[in-house]
């Protein structure tokens, strides 16, 4: 994984896999696998179909079943395996993966993703309620120095972050004009990695995935040619939590960074999922209510009428709004902890 040790060097009679389709993906299992590394020996495995480590007995997955054919019960595979989902917004993983009903501990976010793993796999797996834990590791990494000190110079009291999950569709191009010269804001754009470099793109996909990378460089092109300080683009390989003291407001077309981001301030969700300007349906805004569903050509209207203040919740809030327990503290801490007594038993 960029930025960590692809293998603990900690020996211990058990081995744990961390199995994960890129980087990002990961990132939601880091502070787990720093904790387990300390009463254990871990490794990362990047990428589709990875095969089970020679000596590992369990797997953290973070991918889906789908894209890791591999990681299963049995010989070739594991004796023990635990789930932690990589997205916050998709409760559809506890219906659509049948698999998981094999697992050993199935790692849930939130009450509400709880509820919907007990309805699907009641009697057959045990399941813990963590909190989230990409939060664990939210400060700035020290290679990323020079966004940090760019963040804090940021010229204005209110700071909007754009960041895409399907690119390809190009709302950007509609929103940038707008956005981008929306007078007294800074502006963050944010994309996603898609794939680590190298990585081939998922079967049956690989046009959509070309044309999200192509569309993503674009955007990105537009902003730096600005030449704004007010106006940053962040790494794609950045861990996007470690914006939020930064940021006043987040958009979105559906990204589960709208989730993440509820217990700081307010997500607009604009459910674009097509070239047309109006072609948007509201989806993670329907499983998280307190995100506001706000369709392209809405937002558009709001920020030429001059009205993005009606959309940004006044900063700072007295505490934060974590109406769904997505803060607990030490999230990989407890992840950790309950795989080490699993084994143990």
């Amino acid at each position: 994984m960029n930025g960590a040790p692809t293998t603990s060097n900690k020996s211990s009679s058990h081995e744990i896999d961390f199995v994960a389709y890129h980087d990002l993906q990961a990132q939601v299992g880091l502070s787990a696998f720093q904790h387990l590394s300390e009463s254990m020996r871990c490794n990362w495995l990047i990428g589709p179909h990875s095969r089970p480590s020679p000596r590992a007995v369990g797997a953290v997955m973070l991918d889906h079943s789908c894209f890791q054919r591999n990681v299963r019960k049995g010989s070739p595979g594991y004796r023990y395996l635990f789930h932690v989902p990589h997205d916050l917004a998709d409760l559809s993983v506890y219906r659509g993966e049948d698999s998981l009903g094999a697992y050993d501990i199935l790692f849930t976010p939130t009450a509400l993703h709880s509820a919907v793993a007990r309805n699907c796999y009641r009697d057959k797996t045990k399941i813990v309620e963590t909190g989230w834990p990409k939060y664990d590791l939210m400060a700035i990494p020290d290679s990323h120095k020079e966004l940090a000190n760019t963040l804090q110079s940021l010229p204005y009291p209110v700071t909007v972050l754009y960041a895409p999950t399907e690119p390809k569709y190009y709302e950007w191009q509609d929103l940038f004009p707008t956005l981008l010269n929306y007078p007294g804001i800074n502006v963050i754009v944010k994309n996603h990695i898609c794939v680590n470099p190298g990585q081939p793109y998922p079967a049956g996909l690989e046009e959509d995935y070309a044309c999200a990378l192509r569309s993503a460089d674009e955007m990105e092109r537009a902003v730096t040619s600005m030449h704004s300080g007010r106006l940053v683009v962040a790494p794609r390989t950045l861990n996007i939590c470690s914006l939020f003291p930064s940021v006043d407001l987040v958009i979105s077309d559906s990204s589960s960074v709208l989730a993440e981001f509820l217990p700081f301030r307010n997500s607009v969700e604009t459910g674009r999922h097509g070239r047309g300007i109006s072609d948007c349906v509201p989806e993670i805004s329907k499983i998280f209510p307190d995100i506001k569903y706000v369709p392209t050509q809405a937002l558009l209207e709001i920020l030429s009428r001059g009205r993005l203040h009606e959309l940004v919740q006044p900063r700072p809030p007295r505490q934060p709004r974590d109406r769904y327990g997505l803060l607990r503290p030490a999230a990989g801490r407890r992840i950790a902890d309950e795989i080490v007594r699993h084994l143990a038993a």
